[in-house]
């Protein structure tokens, strides 16, 4: 029997290595990138790729530093998240994607660095296994069980014993039923009560742990998501005359004023636009300011009021000088060609128009901007230049504050965050208490896996009093055994299995010759000594006669010690 147990422990020695090298090279093969592996598992939906793939497959795929056209890959898309598709040309360092099952290319062109992997591995239906959180959750609750069956799985002759005794167990002399110790079987039953409860803690505990990673490390730490920013493009217009006289107060015409040509004939012009949001924006671009003198008969004339500006920033401003004398003069050489005079049926009118040649940026990413033309109109007549303001529809001050709005969509990348129980979680620190949480219970169980192995090298009676000591009564050593029969059991396993047929209480005391655990009933005492404690023939187990083990008539009633377990 030594043999044979020295040749199970040294074949665990060995095979317990050998397996964790098996299990580092397919993780690293096989594992999740997220975790150290090489591997990225992607769970495929829609028909894009039939026949080959369906809804539900699962594609395994690795990455590498170049990919050819002809491979199936899955990249990022802006939009959709990843996309497994066929790879089928190239241009400007871009490839052009396909789905086998699609008449059309891909909008999206992804670089090298949009792409995660090229497939490896097809393994049909499995994905829908892990592709919700329930499949998840009852994967991580198998391996969990297996964790716990690693930790404490009891051998066969354990086990048999343990089915033996739940055959006989009884109440016996029609007492209390006896109570079975706390784990007797388990390897960890050595570390008694508290090293038993701690151990199951810190199992439940990686269970939680590997239910919580298995959002996280299901999840990647960034996500793309929509965006919708708007933004809008703004005109404000003003101008001044200064002006001889008192028609204007302060000698000055201002915006909203009738200009009047024989007072206040030379007009300041000047166009202020900007492009505002939410987020930081940009102008580049230049604009000027041109007069449009048109007839009603459909006449016109484009003539520049100013010099072309710049943009600086987010805004651009551009002015001109409108000189009425000259506009007057211009006019009278027309009717005087034409016969036909300012007073006729005619109506003239002068737009000044912003000309503007402007991109932007709105929140680093630049956008088409609509056209842009807010004129600001006077009607014009023989002695004066007048405002055109339609009411009830406008007012001076949509006239003079013209706006233009736009939306600016696209996506992002934000943090992943997930939810546990009304708590906002980054994927990135579910991960790392994940992994921190599993390096210290890992340590812990390591730890009570050194303090088992230690227990089961200390002495036997301490081993029996670990693991049995919640069904142990400590008494006063009896001054003598009586007249009632003393058999000698061969081992604390067998003293156990009489008690608990029984439905008796197992003592424990410590006399001349060492530690005794016995039990008693009305016709027999079983008792069993460690065989550290043994002396003579006993020593080496063997059973004492009867005739022996009797030593006189009376007995003690045992009486509870200080210290019990």
């Amino acid at each position: 029997m030594a043999k044979r147990r020295s040749r199970a422990g040294r074949l665990r020695w060995v095979m317990g290595p050998v397996i964790l090298v098996l299990f580092l090279v397919g993780w690293v093969n096989f594992g999740p990138v997220s975790l150290g592996g090489s591997s990225v598992y992607l769970v495929t939906s829609g028909i894009s790729m039939e026949p080959r793939f369906h809804s539900g497959d699962l594609a395994v795929l690795r990455p590498a530093s170049t990919y050819t056209i002809g491979e199936i890959v899955g990249y990022h898309s802006p939009r959709i998240g990843v996309v497994l598709h066929r790879i089928i040309g190239e241009t400007d360092g871009r490839f052009i994607m396909k789905g086998d099952n699609n008449d059309f290319v891909d909008t999206y062109h992804p670089a090298p660095s949009d792409v995660v992997g090229r497939l490896v591995w097809h393994v049909p239906k499995v994905g829908e296994l892990v592709s919700t959180r329930t499949g998840r959750d009852v994967s991580l609750a198998v391996v969990g069980l297996s964790m716990v069956g690693l930790v404490g799985v009891p051998t066969a002759r354990d086990r048999r014993r343990n089915r033996d005794r739940r055959r006989r167990e009884t109440r016996g002399d029609g007492g209390s039923p006896w109570r079975r110790p706390l784990n007797t079987d388990a390897s960890w039953g050595v570390l008694g009560v508290p090293g038993q409860a701690m151990a199951a803690v810190l199992i439940v505990l990686a269970l939680l742990a590997l239910v919580v990673g298995a959002d996280g490390f299901t999840h990647t730490r960034t996500s793309r998501v929509a965006t919708s920013t708007p933004y809008q493009q703004q005109g404000v217009w003003s101008y001044s005359a200064p002006a001889s006289g008192t028609v204007y107060p302060g000698h000055v015409a201002t915006t909203g004023d009738p200009l009047y040509e024989s007072v206040a004939p030379i007009v300041a012009v000047r166009f202020a636009y900007s492009l505002t949001s939410a987020v930081p924006t940009s102008l580049h671009g230049s604009a000027s300011l041109v007069g449009i003198l048109s007839a009603s008969d459909g006449w016109s004339h484009v003539f520049i009021l100013g010099p072309v500006t710049p943009a600086s920033g987010s805004t651009l401003t551009a002015r001109g000088t409108v000189n009425l004398l000259q506009i007057n003069q211009y006019l009278a050489g027309i009717a005087a060609q034409t016969h036909l005079g300012i007073g006729s049926a005619l109506t003239y009118t002068l737009a000044i128009t912003p000309r503007l040649t402007v991109n932007g940026e709105v929140g680093l990413q630049r956008v088409t901007l609509a056209p842009f033309s807010a004129p600001l109109s006077f009607n014009l007549f023989p002695t004066e230049a007048e405002l055109v303001v339609n009411t009830p529809t406008s007012s001076l001050t949509t006239v003079t504050h013209p706006s233009l709005s736009g939306v600016l969509t696209g996506s992002t990348t934000v943090p992943t965050r997930l939810t546990f129980a009304g708590l906002h979680v980054g994927v990135t620190r579910v991960r790392t208490v994940v992994v921190w949480s599993l390096g210290v219970i890992l340590l812990l169980l390591i730890i009570l896996g050194l303090a088992v192995r230690r227990a089961r090298r200390a002495p036997e009676y301490a081993q029996i009093v670990s693991r049995y000591g919640d069904v142990l009564v400590n008494v006063r050593t009896p001054d003598d055994w009586g007249d009632v029969p003393a058999t000698e059991m061969n081992s604390i396993d067998d003293l156990i299995r009489v008690a608990e047929f029984q439905g008796r209480l197992v003592m424990h005391s410590e006399d001349d010759e060492g530690h005794v655990f016995f039990v008693r009933d009305l016709a027999q005492t079983y008792r069993y000594r460690p065989a550290s404690d043994r002396r003579g023939p006993d020593a080496v187990g063997s059973r004492a006669p009867a005739s022996e083990s009797n030593r006189g008539e009376s007995s003690v009633a045992p009486r509870v010690a200080e210290g019990s377990t």
